[in-house]
Parts: C-alpha cells; sequence; structure tokens
C-alpha cells in the first residue's frame, strides 16, 4: 500500500444494510433513486417467522377498546392488522416481531406468536384458538 486514500463517490462504494421487514428494500430503493448502483446495495432483513394458524376462522376481542372482530385465516391479517382495519391504535414499529414494541398480553385464547409468558406479538400473530382475548 502506498500510504494514499482513495475515496469513492458513496454512490460507487458496496452499500450493506440489515433491519427488520421492509426497511432494507425501502432503503435500497431510495438509495438507488438516489444515484447508487443497485447491484452493490446488499441488505440482510432479521425477525421472526411467521406462522400461519391451523384454524380457518376466530372471533379475537381487544378488550382494551372492547371491540370484537372476525379473524379470516383467508385474509391472512395479523392481530395488529386486524386491529388497525378495525380502527385500533395500537403501538408497534418494526412489524416484524423484532422490537418487541406491540407485546400485548393474551387474556384468553392462544396464538401463532405466544412468547409463552402470558403475552404475544400482535405484528407478527394469529389466532390458534377461535375464541381470542387481547388486551389492546
Amino acid at each position: 500500500m502506498n500510504g494514499h486514500r482513495h475515496t469513492l463517490p458513496w454512490f460507487e462504494a458496496a452499500i450493506h444494510i440489515c433491519g427488520p421487514g421492509s426497511l432494507c428494500t425501502d432503503l435500497k430503493d431510495a438509495l438507488v433513486a438516489r444515484g447508487a448502483n443497485a447491484n452493490t446495495v446488499l441488505f440482510e432483513q432479521f425477525g421472526r417467522t411467521v406462522e400461519r394458524s391451523e384454524i380457518a376462522e376466530a372471533s379475537v376481542r381487544f378488550a382494551k377498546s372492547g371491540q370484537t372482530v372476525r379473524w379470516f385465516a383467508g385474509d391472512d391479517f395479523s392481530l395488529l392488522e386486524l386491529a388497525e382495519a378495525a380502527g385500533i391504535a395500537v403501538p408497534n414499529s418494526c412489524r416484524s416481531g423484532t422490537c418487541l414494541t406491540c407485546r400485548s398480553a393474551l387474556i384468553k385464547g392462544t396464538s401463532t406468536a405466544d412468547l409463552g409468558d402470558g403475552t404475544c406479538l400482535p405484528c407478527i400473530a394469529r389466532p390458534q384458538a377461535i375464541d381470542l382475548v387481547v388486551d389492546i
């Protein structure tokens, strides 16, 4: 090495992104739109695996809001998406089960994203019981 530093413009450098959900793809799209080479923007997404429910439909009661909503497997809504569709605001951030922001107590029933301590992650959870009550 001759001691000289060669700096590349940012858009010619290899860019590595790691994050949850669409963060990686959205950031890559934004960088490419600003001049980055799509072939040198690499990413690794992290998050929990979303499991499918074994039931076809369920009654989901959101305890804090007092609303009961029907969930259908064919719609493939997570509990978070189901709550949002009903107009219920649920604190969330990653939407992939990594940040734990949406963690909620299960009052009755089970979900596909139970944490083993009486709580679940609504952002990736689907009902596993035909009668589910979540503390949302």
